[in-house]
């Protein structure tokens, strides 16, 4: 926001401060969101409904902000992000390199359209230098790969999710390791 510019506040049933939407972003300012949830000079995705993502970002005047984006917003500001360092990275050339007419990326880019396939999200993420995975949460799907892995054991990985559904960062982060290192 540029000096001299305001939005209005509105505070909605939970005290959250809310700024109204600016193409596709939404933020929400918390002063109660403890210091140790960031990470110093990175951001952190934490949970947001399908079709978007939330991202913690860095205490800014002991504010903390959380920025809602769709995949098509987070997309456009991925590629005019790495634009800025290399021309190659203009929609049409984005496009081209994935497969895709520059019309339906620019669709997606704007939330146009559906979320497109796997595929076409992945080959995204590679141009685009981002995790797919982030990228096909976003558009509300689960990779190819972790279903097959899901679907061998429905009912032990459903209660596995559920139970983890309200474990902080760093309860998850230490089942990972124990799992990887294979320290059972």
């Amino acid at each position: 926001m540029q000096s001299g510019q305001t939005d209005q506040v509105a505070r909605d049933q939970s005290g959250l401060q809310t700024q109204p939407p600016r193409s596709g972003v939404r933020r929400t300012e918390h002063a109660g969101v403890p210091p140790d949830a960031f990470t110093a000079g990175k951001l952190r995705q934490v949970t947001a409904p399908a079709g978007s993502v939330s991202i913690l970002a860095l205490q800014r005047n002991s504010v903390y902000y959380v920025v809602h984006m769709t995949l098509g917003s987070y997309l456009r500001n991925a590629r005019e992000r790495r634009r800025e360092r290399d021309r190659t990275y203009s929609l049409r050339q984005v496009a081209l390199r994935i497969g895709v007419e520059p019309a339906y990326l620019s669709k997606i880019e704007r939330d146009v359209v559906p979320p497109p396939s796997e595929g076409t999200i992945r080959r995204l993420a590679r141009d685009l230098e981002e995790d797919p995975d982030l990228l096909l949460a976003m558009a509300g799907k689960v990779s190819s790969d972790l279903q097959a892995v899901i679907l061998q054991r429905p009912r032990l990985f459903a209660d596995l999710l559920r139970q983890l559904k309200d474990a902080p960062d760093h309860a998850i982060l230490t089942v990972v390791r124990e799992v990887r290192d294979g320290d059972w």
